[in-house]
């Protein structure tokens, strides 16, 4: 199940970045990926 749902964030983000519309960083935050430090 965590194999499909990582698939199917990816060509999201894949779509969103081809549209150029966000910053990378904005796409891992839409689609639910946090920045750690």
């Amino acid at each position: 199940m965590s194999e499909y749902i990582t698939k199917v964030k990816m060509e999201c983000a894949e779509y969103q970045i081809s549209k150029g519309e966000y910053r990378n960083y904005e796409i891992s935050g839409i689609l639910g990926y946090k920045k750690t430090d």
